[in-house]
């Protein structure tokens, strides 16, 4: 019945007054999109509010009491938290059976200058050097190092095998290897989760059982989808937006969308011009005394096929009334606001998230052709269960496939990262291939907030889950346990989360990342040192030690035998990373005691959450 009043009301309207009340719905439309998307803004908000006030995200299981921590510390090891506000800062380290606490800030005051401190030591880190030549201040370190872990706090650190950190505040941003080199740090959202996750290792290393499979992902196709360019719309023209059921217009064969571009020979540049046009071929036609029926007048209208490129047509009309409703916007806007109200409203809400996560990322994603070296380098050395998902294949639903299937060893994921914020920490994403239609299955991201609602559990058994993309461990501290994407994994049931806290260019991360797999799959085909202790070839190594060891294999590189990992395919990086540097075969061009990746910024970004074990 609706659509029959207005389909009335549209009939029996003289032109000037339909235009206007297609003027008046145009203007109700708009005004209901942009309801729609503040509304969608504004219960997104309202519900990561929520989320943020929440205690204690990681699944079941109530804080751990502070004996409980102490009891659970094994001999040797030790626990530091520190606690950040506006008005105060304070450490509490946790070893031997006792807890010393320190205040570190006392008001607003001294707190800024300690902020201003590490966020000075974290921009001279963070930041590519200008040569290989220059090395971090020192003064820079130690006044950071005085502040945060001041003397009596590093004494009680002598001789300590491993320190599990649980940072706070701006310390998220820092990897605490850079103020005490000489302890091996682990890294934990919480205590209880650092407990939790060690116990859960140690239990799966009793039973001697390992999850078969490995899944590899690099190098997502962020050339489609949302950053893939639309097809080339008319500039000029009148787009259809209905074509009146057995009207002249569908007798003569046009269709919703249709973009009329001529009228009788007359261009059209704007909806403006086409009442002209057909006045004035009616009057051609009455001045020469032809009949309708004898006379039809040729329009041309740019139409979009299945592929979504367009053609230009011919068709016949009868002059007069056509019977068609015509959009007042340009082509281009009015085509992409049907396509847009034509979808449903789950595709339209996926469409939308997935516009706002891109433009979290800057408006783009910028391709990442580097990590499919590394991508390919990993999966050869996990060997042939892994399963490598690259370009197209690194979906969002060819991810939840394959976890979901059955428990994966290994989850590498190599792509860009983001950490969330204040108002959206559930916003928090590793960018995967852009779909060519954002869904609800796929909006072309892994979100934080799917991973702790979806994968829970998922994951038990899954020793390692490396996430070799920009900011990936950074987060917010809510409550007892931090909101970034390592806790997602590890709320997922993963024992140990690989994570880093700036971007690392491709080829220093392919080295570190290869180096590290070959140590802890026990693929070594030398003898490994590190933290006085030492490893037979083919021995496995923790993965704490094996990542240190691979920092400082990195650290040690000559330019020339980086160059020569420069020249080698995926594979043979897999097969070099085993051994020591193979000798340089033909003419240097610099000296070798150039060491390029000395600097912390290529080696020091990534750390290891949960799990050492």
């Amino acid at each position: 019945m609706k659509e029959r009043r207005v389909y009335q009301t549209t009939t029996t309207l003289n032109e000037q007054d339909k235009a206007a009340w297609i003027a008046k719905l145009d203007e109700q439309i708009d005004k209901a999109r942009a309801l729609v998307f503040e509304r969608r803004r504004d219960l997104a908000e309202k519900t990561a509010a929520v989320y943020a006030e929440l205690r204690g995200l990681f699944p079941a299981g109530d804080p751990l009491s502070t004996e409980q921590i102490l009891a659970a510390l094994a001999p040797g090891d030790a626990l530091i938290t520190w606690s950040w506000s506006n008005t105060g800062v304070a450490a509490l380290l946790a070893h031997d059976g006792t807890v010393t606490g320190i205040t570190l800030a006392r008001g607003a005051g001294e707190v800024k200058v300690l902020d201003e401190k590490i966020n000075a030591l974290r921009a001279a880190v963070a930041r590519a050097p200008i040569d290989a030549s220059v090395q971090l201040d020192t003064d820079v370190v130690a006044a950071v190092r005085d502040a945060v872990l001041p003397g009596e706090l590093r004494e009680q650190l002598r001789g300590i095998r491993t320190l599990t950190a649980v940072p706070d505040g701006p310390l998220n941003t820092l990897p605490i290897e850079l103020l005490i080199d000489d302890v091996p740090v682990v890294y934990a959202p919480s205590a209880t989760i650092a407990i939790e996750r060690r116990q859960a290792a140690q239990a799966r290393l009793a039973s001697g059982s390992h999850a078969p499979g490995a899944i590899v992902l690099g190098d997502p196709d962020f050339g489609t989808g949302s950053s893939r360019p639309g097809p080339a719309y008319p500039t000029t023209g009148v787009v259809l937006s209905l074509v009146q059921a057995g009207s002249n217009g569908a007798v003569g064969g046009l269709r919703r969308g249709d973009v009329m571009l001529t009228y009788a020979g007359h261009k059209l540049k704007s909806l403006a011009d086409l009442k002209p046009a057909v006045e004035a071929a009616a009057e051609e036609l009455q001045t020469r005394g032809a009949n309708a029926g004898d006379r039809p007048v040729r329009a041309t209208v740019w139409r979009r096929g299945k592929d979504g490129r367009g053609e230009t047509i011919e068709v016949r009309l009868d002059p007069g009334r056509i019977g068609v409703r015509l959009s007042r916007a340009p082509p281009a806007e009015a085509l992409r606001s049907m396509d847009f109200f034509d979808q449903s409203a789950d595709t339209q809400a996926a469409k939308a998230v997935a516009t706002d996560r891109i433009r979290l990322f800057g408006g783009s994603l910028s391709s990442l052709p580097g990590t499919r070296a590394e991508a390919t380098a990993v999966a050869s050395l996990l060997g042939s269960n892994a399963t490598l998902l690259v370009g197209n294949d690194a979906s969002a639903v060819r991810l939840r496939e394959a976890v979901l299937a059955t428990t994966p060893r290994v989850i590498h994921l190599a792509s860009h990262g983001f950490v969330g914020n204040t108002e959206h920490p559930y916003e928090a994403c590793i960018a995967l291939t852009q779909p060519k239609e954002p869904s609800r299955q796929d909006t072309g991201f892994l979100t934080l907030e799917e991973m702790i609602r979806q994968w829970a559990g998922r994951m038990n058994g899954t020793e390692l889950v490396a996430l070799s993309a920009c900011d990936t461990g950074l987060g917010l501290q809510q409550g007892d346990t931090m909101m970034a994407l390592p806790l997602g994994f590890l709320a997922g049931g993963a024992e140990s989360v690989l994570a880093s806290l700036w971007q690392v260019p491709d080829r220093a991360t392919a080295l570190l990342m290869s180096r590290f797999y070959a140590n802890w799959l026990g693929q070594s085909t030398a003898e490994r040192h590190v933290d006085g202790v030492s490893y037979s070839a083919g021995e496995p190594m923790p993965k704490l030690a094996a990542l240190r060891e691979a920092q400082a294999w990195l650290r040690s590189l000559t330019r020339e035998e980086i160059d020569r990992f420069r020249k080698v395919d995926e594979r043979v990086i897999a097969e070099s990373v085993r051994g020591d540097p193979r000798p340089i075969k033909g003419s240097v061009k610099s000296s070798s005691s150039v060491r390029p990746y000395a600097h912390p910024y290529y080696w020091a970004a990534f750390v290891l959450y949960g799990s050492n074990q």
